[in-house]
């Protein structure tokens, strides 16, 4: 009986670091998709809206990230194989740096003219 016990929890827990795993993949491919880093994916069984989770199967995690403009940024982030990501409370949590100093409110929208124009750049053009 004890043999059937240690068999069935390593099979949950292999099962389970399977889950996480490509919990994570999921979250890094959302998340990086959009040229953004992944710094640390942690799982939060009791994160940001776990209360009115319900039977869904949707674990959270928290995830910090540095953004395609350099602002390490926090988000909670809910996912399951079916449901895809979905991201809450998306914040900066420190500021980009050039030369290690915040970045100007002009370089800012320097950027920002430049994603842009990129954006322009891409776009299909009507016929």
């Amino acid at each position: 009986m004890f043999e059937l016990f240690v068999l069935f929890a390593a099979i949950a827990f292999i099962v389970w670091i399977l889950v996480t795993s490509t919990d994570k993949d999921r979250i890094k491919s959302h998340i990086s998709k959009q040229g953004n880093k992944i710094i640390s994916i942690t799982l939060r069984p009791f994160g940001k809206g776990w209360a009115g989770e319900g039977e869904g199967g949707n674990r959270i995690y928290e995830v910090i990230y540095i953004d395609k403009f350099g602002n390490k940024r926090h988000v909670w982030c809910k996912t399951s194989p079916f449901s895809g990501v979905y991201t809450t409370d998306d914040e900066i949590i420190e500021q980009a740096k050039i030369d290690g100093r915040p970045m100007t409110d002009e370089e800012k929208i320097a950027l920002l003219e430049d994603e842009i124009k990129k954006l322009k750049d891409n776009t299909p053009k009507a016929v």
